[in-house]
C-alpha cells in the first residue's frame, strides 16, 4: 500500500483495537518519510517515484529517437527497510 493508504490503515486498526504488529503486520510502499511518523515504525519497500519517472522518461526518449529499436527496459532496485510493524 502507499503512504496515503497507510494513514487510513492506522486509523482503522485503532478503531478495531488491533495492535501492530501483535495482531496485524503492516508493510507499505514508500519513499520512506511517512512510515517513520508512526509508532511502531512501519516496514516499507523504498520506492522512489522520482527514479521511476526518470527511467520512464529515458525509455520514452529512446523510443522516440529510434522507433525501430527493440523493446527496451530499465530496472530499478527497491529496498526493503525492516522496522517494527512486522
Amino acid at each position: 500500500m502507499s503512504d496515503e493508504l497507510l494513514i487510513g490503515i492506522y486509523q482503522v486498526m485503532a478503531q478495531l483495537n488491533l495492535k501492530i504488529p501483535e495482531d496485524v503486520a503492516v508493510i507499505c510502499i514508500s519513499e520512506g518519510y511517512i512510515p517513520n511518523f508512526f509508532f511502531p515504525k512501519v516496514t516499507y519497500v523504498r520506492h522512489s517515484g522520482y527514479e521511476v519517472g526518470s527511467k520512464a522518461s529515458e525509455l520514452l526518449l529512446e523510443i522516440m529517437s529510434n522507433s525501430t529499436s527493440p523493446l527496451l527496459h530499465k530496472q530499478i532496485f527497491p529496498q526493503l527497510v525492516i522496522q517494527h510493524s512486522v
